[in-house]
């Protein structure tokens, strides 16, 4: 199901303006908070909805893309491009802890899946731009240890 651009917008307020719908969000705020502006975040939202698989694994627990809202994914974008513990995440969202970790490591999953799949080509170039550190996350959630100098060449 597609959603359209001012969904976000809405959903967005909620979250940066802490519920005052009145108060008007631009889309360098959107931006600001999100990376992405709230077209793509729509077209980003249409197409991990017809991403195949459905469905992937995480920690042993199967989830399942029709389980998700468009609110998750501004929580997921949101915490990509602030990178913030986990506990401030969740206090921005609204949410526990243990809710935030559910959906957004598990949607960035399914993102870090799509990302590999799609070919570099129009708008969702710029979903490239969250792989590496969405790679970056997955190691240090699993413990890995990784050197940004090694990777990038630099010594």
């Amino acid at each position: 199901m597609q959603i359209p651009p001012e969904t976000f917008v809405h959903l967005a307020k909620h979250l940066i303006n802490q519920g005052n719908l009145d108060k008007p969000l631009d889309e360098c705020v959107f931006q600001a908070h999100f990376k992405l502006t709230p077209l793509g975040t729509a077209k980003l939202w249409t197409r991990l909805l017809q991403y195949n698989p459905q469905s992937v694994t995480l920690d042993g627990v199967k989830y399942s893309i029709s389980n998700y809202q468009p609110n998750h994914l501004l929580w997921l974008l949101h915490y990509l491009k602030t990178y913030v513990s986990e506990d401030v995440a969740a206090s921005f969202c609204g949410i526990s802890n243990k809710t935030h970790g559910k959906y957004v490591w598990s949607l960035m999953q399914f993102v870090y899946n799509m990302g590999c799949n799609l070919v570099s080509t129009g708008y969702f170039i710029l979903i490239f731009s969250f792989l590496y550190f969405i790679h970056l996350s997955f190691c240090s959630r699993c413990t890995l240890k990784t050197d940004l100098r090694a990777v990038m060449g630099q010594n």
